[in-house]
């Protein structure tokens, strides 16, 4: 006589797989996918690295300072090139910052007024160099702060902890 044994699974058993599966599924969910806030600062800090390299690049072409500044009205990000008296000639580049951002610029002696229009951020110089401030934009609790280096102009950025 043959014994016929069969290897069920009760339905306790299937539902706790079925829970550990969905458990594993959404904290691996969780850590992939990041909040729209970081995607965007993510993007617009990559947008004001290109816009301060191809400002010393053209900074180093030209022969030319070049002045990249804050114009809060329109809340825009330029780039112009200037004559070494000062006088602005031509615009390289201008990005349109995103409602919600918040930019600020930091340099030990200079405090701008944040009353006015215009403030200038940095200023790129053909040898390369940089003026040295620091960019710390922010979104909603998230900050990352961009640093033009004084004696090479490299173009560094860092995360900051949440701001409360």
């Amino acid at each position: 006589m043959r014994c016929i044994v069969r290897h069920n699974y009760t339905l306790v058993e299937l539902i706790a797989v079925i829970v550990i599966v969905a458990i594993i599924a959404t904290v691996g969910a969780v850590r992939l996918r990041r909040s729209p806030a970081f995607i965007t600062i993510d993007k617009q800090v990559n947008t004001i690295k290109t816009l301060l390299a191809v400002s010393r690049n053209a900074a180093t072409r030209l022969g030319h300072p070049v002045i990249v500044w804050l114009d809060r009205k329109e809340h825009t990000l330029n780039a112009t090139w200037a004559e070494f008296h000062g006088k602005i000639k031509k615009p390289i580049a201008k990005i349109q910052l995103p409602q919600g951002f918040k930019l600020n610029f930091h340099r030990l002696d200079y405090d701008p007024n944040e009353g006015s229009q215009v403030a200038n951020l940095f200023k790129l110089y053909p040898d390369g160099s940089g003026s040295g401030h620091d960019i710390l934009l922010s979104l909603h609790r998230r900050r990352v702060l961009i640093r033009v280096s004084p004696l090479t102009g490299t173009i560094q950025t860092r995360e900051l902890e949440d701001a409360e």
